[in-house]
């Protein structure tokens, strides 16, 4: 299994139609990933057709537990004296995005629209999304990394001397010497 950063670049939406009848929306969005979740800033006064121009990062596994391998996002309206109206929302499958960036130590998909739909599935606009998913290395064995390099490990003791507290800080290294140093904690 691997893990990563999987990168969503949220840039506008077009369409989304209006929810006010005498003032223009105030939209931003609630982005889920398998149980994290983030929101944008809101995108005032700029009604059927935000731009937000903002990325978020989520935890990513590939392959992971838990069902479908998908991004929602949902389009809310922010309103002042009376709670958010509910837009629309977008459903983005990244399965392949996430098995492509395990093969080729990374994977993006530009940005593209997708369709928003109401609650009862009807269409309600367009939002512009990108994406990315960066694995992250893991340990393997021998402080190495998969794609071969080595860690460096750094260790800590603290020791009582005569003159008072001191502390030890190692370095050590695959093909080289350690390296201590000595230094009051």
């Amino acid at each position: 299994m691997a893990v990563g950063l999987l990168e969503v670049n949220l840039v506008s939406a077009k369409g989304l139609g209006e929810t006010h009848l005498f003032s223009r929306m105030d939209p931003y969005v609630v982005i889920e990933y398998k149980g994290q979740e983030r929101k944008s800033s809101v995108a005032r006064e700029q009604g059927s057709s935000p731009e937000w121009n903002e990325k978020f990062t989520f935890r990513a596994e590939y392959p992971g537990s838990g069902g479908e391998y998908k991004i929602t996002l949902k389009i809310m309206d922010q309103d002042t004296f009376t709670s958010d109206d509910f837009i629309g929302q977008a459903t983005i499958y990244v399965k392949e995005l996430l098995a492509q960036g395990v093969q080729n130590g990374t994977a993006e998909q530009h940005p593209l629209y997708y369709s928003v739909v109401r609650a009862n599935n009807t269409y309600h606009g367009e939002i512009k999304v990108g994406l990315t998913f960066t694995p992250q290395n893991r340990m393997t064995g021998n402080n190495r990394l998969e794609d071969g390099r080595t860690v460096l490990r750094i260790h800590r003791e603290t020791i009582r001397l005569q003159m008072g507290l001191h502390c030890r800080v190692g370095f050590e290294f695959e093909s080289g010497p350690t390296l201590d140093l000595w230094d009051p904690c």
